[in-house]
């Protein structure tokens, strides 16, 4: 068995990707070199609305980070692991109400990611961790990003964004907080530590 799978398969991709014979003889001349993209998201920009007329309630975050999905298919921001959090309320069959858990996670000691990390990465599917589309029990995760929080100024009704996989592709949503959060429902965050 080989140590590298598929070698030939590979060499061919990256042969293909530098421009066939012409671009891999510019690589070793050192004309043209490999640059290592880095994906960063300012999370102090206005957050791109829900729907028309939304007012902003609440948008934490500030500084540029940078995102990465590292090969233990996990996402990082600045380093530190995303987790996909779910209150004790939210385990098994049980649920919690929308505004009762935003309460909850923003009394705990974990960073809410906000709709810029959301929308970010609905522009960048590559970068979502493969157990990001489905729980332990096979279904779709929707996932919240509670640092940014909307208002419908027509009633006063509050919603958070999320992001879902959907027929092979993301999409994104919102969903009223006076609705029930269970286990298909993560949110996205970081240690604060």
């Amino acid at each position: 068995m080989s140590k590298y799978p598929n070698t030939l398969g590979r060499i061919e991709a990256v042969w293909n990707r530098l421009g066939g014979e012409e671009g891999v003889d510019r690589f070793l001349r050192g004309i043209v070199e490999i640059k290592i993209l880095k994906h960063t998201v300012d999370l102090g920009a206005p957050p791109h609305l829900p729907f028309d007329d939304a007012e902003v309630v609440k948008h934490d975050g500030k500084g540029v980070v940078e995102i990465e999905l590292r090969s233990d298919d996990n996402l990082y921001i600045d380093g530190k692991k995303v987790i996909l959090h779910l209150s004790e309320r939210q385990m098994g069959d049980n649920r919690v109400i929308g505004h009762e858990l935003r309460q909850e996670l923003e009394g705990g000691d974990q960073v809410l990611l906000n709709s810029n990390v959301l929308d970010y990465l609905y522009d960048h599917p590559e970068l979502s961790p493969e157990h990001w589309k489905q729980n332990e029990q096979g279904e779709t995760h929707y996932i919240f990003f509670w640092g940014s929080i909307f208002r419908d100024p027509s009633n006063g009704l509050l919603c958070v964004r999320f992001l879902f996989w959907d027929d092979g592709g993301l999409d994104r949503d919102y969903r009223w907080l006076d609705y029930d959060w269970d286990r298909q429902d993560p949110s996205a965050s970081v240690a604060s530590n």
